[in-house]
């Protein structure tokens, strides 16, 4: 790939080559510089067909779907998808015009970005050295959703599954709490050997589902729908957060939207981000407030049988909600609760597609270390 010094440059940043990602490797010295990677376990990813970097007379190539960047040869993977691969997504003018706000009105992945920024500057001691010009430490809550969410949009821009529809969606803030989910279902999905086919809400006004899933290996057609609980003062929305309101497992309204939108003779499953605070009860899974709410409601349906099936094959609730750990020295975990139907309107053909999901979704906290 040949760019020139004046071309835009690959990253995305709408930037000149030369003003941007063009360091002469003269002035480029391995010795003098210090790497930042986070301690997070390896993850290989066997259905997802990801490029493996490339160095070159003094630069790192890495390749994302059908785009090569050229990179300081020292930049690990981790820096890569964030300081580059996703601001360069959301671009620097926008980077601006969200800098000319109020602070309390910025967009939240200024806030994220600010903290990822200010957790590199920090790594920088005898503490956290692991080698020579090797720095590692747990992410913090804040820094560990915009790893995440970095890591979803590159996972479906490696498979070229990354919509237009969604590139604006995300910027937008009343919009991004939910496109942010979306695409991790979405990224969970391609994880578990998934092909995705979207369905752009703008180009179709009758009620349908957020996308259909083919497995690669097991022939299994799913549809999907993808719901996401806003809470006051949580991801760009107005109000005060409550810690009481926030540990409630209050999504009933989310089911029956989504069983509202399931397509014809076709699985059906629910994936619902109930977004509640994972730091408040310190308890096992089970014992959770969020997770009993769910059980309650569900109970009330009472138990399907053939006779009365229910619409959907599976409820997934994910809490997925690191950025609930601030600035905290490491990011809460996560945590999943599946509920799969005996009766379901359609059955799956091939049960073991639960388990690839399942799967998916234990390991969706792992990010590798390099690419």
């Amino acid at each position: 790939m040949n760019i020139g010094r004046n071309d835009k440059c690959p990253c995305g940043s709408g930037n000149k080559y030369k003003k941007c990602c063009m360091v002469k490797s003269t002035k480029f010295n391995l010795n003098d510089q210090d790497r930042t990677v986070f301690q997070l376990p390896e993850s290989p990813e066997p259905n997802i067909q990801l490029c493996n970097n490339a160095i070159h007379k003094g630069y790192r190539f890495r390749a994302v779907g059908s785009k090569v960047y050229t990179r300081p040869i020292n930049e690990t993977f981790h820096e890569f998808i964030i300081g580059c691969y996703l601001l360069g997504l959301y671009g620097e003018k926008w980077r601006q015009e969200q800098m000319k706000l109020a602070e309390n009105k910025r967009h939240v992945l200024i806030e994220w970005v600010n903290s990822w920024r200010e957790f590199k500057s920090s790594l920088h001691d005898d503490k956290h050295k692991i080698k020579e010009h090797l720095y590692a430490a747990p992410p913090s809550g804040k820094v560990k959703a915009l790893m995440q969410f970095a890591y979803d949009i590159f996972c479906l821009e490696a498979i070229n599954k990354l919509p237009d529809f969604w590139k604006a969606r995300i910027k937008n803030n009343k919009e991004f709490q939910g496109a942010r989910y979306e695409i991790a279902v979405a990224a969970i999905l391609a994880r578990a050997g998934f092909e995705i086919t979207f369905l752009d809400e703008q180009a179709i006004k009758t009620k349908h589902c957020e996308m259909f899933a083919k497995h690669k290996k097991i022939p299994e057609e799913i549809a999907v729908e993808v719901k996401s609980r806003h809470r006051k003062g949580v991801l760009n929305e107005n109000g005060a957060m409550s810690d009481i309101e926030t540990t409630k497992g209050d999504v009933e309204k989310l089911i029956k939207d989504a069983c509202s939108q399931k397509p014809g003779n076709v699985p059906f499953f629910i994936f619902v981000d109930v977004n509640v605070n994972p730091i408040i009860e310190q308890l096992p899974l089970k014992e959770k407030q969020w997770v009993k709410d769910v059980k309650t409601m569900l109970s009330r349906y009472g138990e399907p049988t053939s006779e009365k099936p229910t619409p959907f094959n599976s409820l997934i609730f994910t809490n997925f909600a690191y950025y609930y750990g601030g600035e905290l020295e490491e990011a809460p975990s996560g945590e999943v609760y599946m509920e799969n139907s005996p009766f379901p309107e359609v059955q799956c053909s091939h049960p073991e597609i639960f388990d690839e999901i399942w799967k998916s979704l234990t390991m969706y906290a792992e990010i590798p270390n390099e690419v």
